[in-house]
């Protein structure tokens, strides 16, 4: 009986092993400037070139991005930000289950308007390690289409990724 138990709770274990293998990518990076300071809301649109399929998102308040459940390939990573020139990085190649860092480093372009910082990045409360952001009435308002849903309000907020 002990041996069926122990067979069993083996059989348990690596079952569990098992499922937990994940076969596909992910990109992870941060976007900076040529000084090194982060790019807060940059576009980063990740395109796999063997089949077409686009995976895009924003880089946070601390410039990080992370693009996931990327199947094995050979991709292009496009990154625009206004002022700045587009990065593009083309054969960037994922292998199965790995995890690789591509950070980019932006050249200033020409710009057409002014690009002014009026917040920093919210600190973490230690205390408590949350964070958190708070808008106004006249700041949503102002929001360009947010939809009014309280999804797609979060999605404006840091570190916020949906």
């Amino acid at each position: 009986m002990k041996r069926f138990a122990a067979l069993l709770l083996l059989l348990l274990a690596s079952a569990s092993i098992m499922s937990a293998q994940e076969f596909r990518a992910t990109l992870t990076g941060r976007v900076a400037d040529p000084t090194g300071a982060t790019i807060p809301r940059a576009s980063v649109l990740v395109t796999n070139m063997e089949t077409g399929v686009n995976s895009m998102t924003t880089s946070n308040g601390a410039g990080e991005y992370t693009v996931p459940f990327l199947a094995p390939g050979k991709y292009r990573v496009t990154v625009t930000a206004n002022g700045f020139q587009r990065y593009v990085h083309e054969n960037l190649t994922l292998e199965s289950g790995s995890k690789v860092g591509e950070d980019v480093t932006m050249q200033v372009g020409a710009t057409t308007e002014e690009v002014r910082v009026t917040t920093d990045v919210p600190l973490i409360q230690t205390e408590t390690a949350s964070a958190g952001q708070t808008l106004s009435a006249q700041e949503i308002e102002n929001l360009p289409d947010n939809g009014r849903s309280p999804l797609a309000l979060a999605k404006t907020m840091y570190g916020v990724v949906v």
